[in-house]
Order: structure tokens, then C-alpha cells, then sequence
């Protein structure tokens, strides 16, 4: 299956290109080129199913031809705390723009790929109550983060072809790394 993954060089992008590179998948790996980004990339350079896109997620035109090359589109791109909250319309424009680039080039597509959109248990709001969480439980924004993540995943539950959502918890791995926001030079 040819997929593309966008936010491929974060903590968590990086792991699902290591999985779907295993599992035999051809990947159109997308991200935007930062510093931190291109060491990281250099690792699956010259993996014979990769594919390295330097480029925006908010740039629809960009989005758009992507996602019309693949079968599947695994959207883990996304601004995240803190960066969400110092810089909100940033993280609005790459968060909620860039998901709704991607879901309206998949509406435009004639045979549409699967969507499986990264969401987060923060949309559950300060987690007070025990495990688990239920679909039956309304998402509760309570910061732009998770108003980002709730009003992404209304755009995909609105979407008429195959899509799942993700509802993530923290995330954490033995090669986090410190990661700007600053461009490569």
C-alpha cells in the first residue's frame, strides 16, 4: 500500500515510518524541513520504499497532489504544547488548515483513500475520572491544542470515505529529542 505520513520526522512519525517501512508499505514521507527534521530523514534517505517530501501542510496545492498519489493518509503533522498555546494561529493554520487540506482533497478524489487522523485523550479535558474513556464521553476543549484536535476530528467523522481516528496519550520514547520550530538553513 502506498501511504503518506505527514509529520513523518517527529517523535511519533518517525516511529510509524520505522512500522510501515517494516510492514512493507511504500512511504511518501512529509514534513516540513527543519534542522532537526533533515538529520532525522537522512535515516530513510535511501530506504528503497521511502519517499522524503520537504514541504508545508498548509500549502493546499501541495497537500492536495499528495494526497492523490496514495491509498492511505496516516496525518500525524500537527503544532502541539507547548508551541500550540505561544503561538496559536500558527498552530490553528497547521493543525485545523492542514487536516482540512487533506480532508478536501480526499473529498475531491474519485476512489479516496483511507484517512487515519492522530488525535489525543487531551480532548477528554483534564483526565479526572478513572480509565477507560468511552465514546458515550463528550470531548471538552481546554486549551487551543484540544479545540484543534476536536474540530479536526468533526471534519473527519464528516468525511464520506474510510477514515479512523487515533485518540492518543502521552507520548514518550527513549530518542525524544529538543525540537524547534526553526527552518533548516
Amino acid at each position: 500500500m502506498k501511504v503518506l505520513l505527514t509529520g513523518a520526522f517527529g517523535s511519533l512519525g518517525s516511529l510509524a515510518l520505522e512500522a510501515l517501512l517494516r510492514e512493507g508499505h511504500s512511504v511518501l514521507a512529509f514534513d516540513v524541513k527543519t534542522a532537526t527534521n533533515a538529520r532525522i530523514a537522512q535515516d530513510f534517505e535511501n530506504r528503497p520504499n521511502a519517499s522524503v517530501h520537504w514541504g508545508d501542510i498548509r500549502d493546499k496545492n501541495e497537500v492536495s497532489s499528495l494526497v492523490s498519489q496514495v491509498d492511505a493518509v496516516v496525518h500525524l503533522a500537527a503544532i502541539i504544547v507547548p508551541h500550540s498555546e505561544s503561538n496559536p494561529d500558527l498552530a490553528y493554520d497547521v493543525n485545523v488548515l492542514g487536516t482540512q487540506h487533506i480532508v478536501s482533497a480526499i473529498e475531491a478524489m474519485e476512489s479516496k483513500p483511507l484517512l487515519a487522523y492522530c488525535s489525543s485523550m487531551a480532548v477528554f479535558g483534564p483526565q479526572e475520572k478513572p480509565p477507560p474513556r468511552t465514546l458515550n464521553e463528550r470531548p471538552m476543549a481546554s486549551d487551543h491544542y484540544t479545540r484543534h484536535k476536536i474540530a479536526c476530528e468533526e471534519m473527519v467523522q464528516c468525511l464520506r470515505s474510510p477514515w479512523v481516528i487515533l485518540r492518543l496519550g502521552g507520548m514518550a520514547d527513549s530518542r525524544m529529542r529538543n525540537r524547534g520550530l526553526a527552518p533548516a538553513k
